[in-house]
């Protein structure tokens, strides 16, 4: 699909704007790991313990990649927090 959309907007002479929804690093708030894929951050906090990843969602991080959902963030550390104390 990806080489298809290359080859049209070559030809066209088109520039195809990334999608909203898409950033280019997702860092961990806890950590500072940079990821390019959302996922890949999931990931790497359930491999931490450390919840809540399944509501991270795209429109929560800057252009930088930095969450800025004070809630989730919040929880995360709390999270962490309980980790380490057992």
């Amino acid at each position: 699909m990806r080489t298809g959309v290359r080859r049209i907007k070559n030809l066209l002479g088109l520039e195809i704007p990334k999608l909203v929804n898409r950033r280019e690093r997702y860092v961990c708030p806890l950590c500072g790991e940079a990821f390019a894929y959302l996922n890949d951050l999931r990931i790497h906090l359930l491999r931490k313990r450390i919840r809540p990843t399944s509501a991270l969602k795209v429109s929560m991080f800057d252009d930088d990649g930095i969450l800025v959902d004070d809630e989730i963030l919040e929880k995360m550390k709390r999270r962490l927090k309980q980790r380490t104390e057992d």
